[in-house]
């Protein structure tokens, strides 16, 4: 498995306050003070939520702190507005891995691969990929045996635990409609 890197951002100039304010938690972090450092975090996010550098300070603090769960929203928030950095790629499906959501992972890991097959790491991504499909072909029911459909659904089922995990539900309601309506066959264990 990719091992996880801090992630550094390389956008337009954000405001002072906001660089101030990560440099203190950079500092905090530093000094080994996480409880200060997340307080800090927290009132920044208050104030600049959707500001990828301060998404890119979460992720490391996060990581530091190995709160996956948390790690995984901000992860999967710049996987969706950064999609052509490898970086956040590999964060991203190895964060997915932490939250046993092998599915999710694989789609990540896959898509990097299309991507970037002459990265570094691409060897270590082919035989994770492997070794993530035979874990999802192992833990399908005993009927199920086209790989293309599992792969699939074993995606649409860790997309709704994502959403049910982290009080989506709206969103969670969406994807089992879409599971339902595609996999007539399928039938729902939440009624």
């Amino acid at each position: 498995m990719p091992q996880q890197k801090s992630l550094k951002y390389t956008g337009p100039t954000p405001p002072r306050r906001l660089l101030a304010g990560i440099e203190q938690i950079e500092s905090k972090m530093e000094e080994g003070d996480y409880e200060t450092a997340g307080s800090l975090l927290h009132s920044l996010e208050a104030k600049f939520h959707e500001n990828p550098i301060l998404q890119m300070a979460a992720y490391n603090y996060y990581a530091q702190t190995e709160n996956y769960f948390a790690l995984e929203s901000i992860c999967r928030s710049l996987y969706a507005a950064h999609k052509h950095d490898p970086d956040i790629a590999l964060a991203t499906a190895t964060t997915y891995m932490m939250n046993e959501r092998l599915g999710m992972a694989r789609k990540v890991f896959v898509d990097f691969l299309r991507r970037w097959p002459d990265h570094g790491d691409a060897t270590n991504i082919r035989k994770t990929v492997e070794a993530l499909k035979s874990t999802l072909l192992e833990q399908a029911e005993p009927n199920v045996t086209e790989s293309e459909f599992l792969e699939e659904l074993m995606v649409l089922h860790d997309e709704v635990r994502y959403a049910l995990d982290h009080q989506l539900y709206y969103q969670g309601q969406r994807l089992e409609e879409r599971v339902r309506a595609k996999y007539t066959h399928i039938h729902s264990g939440y009624q």
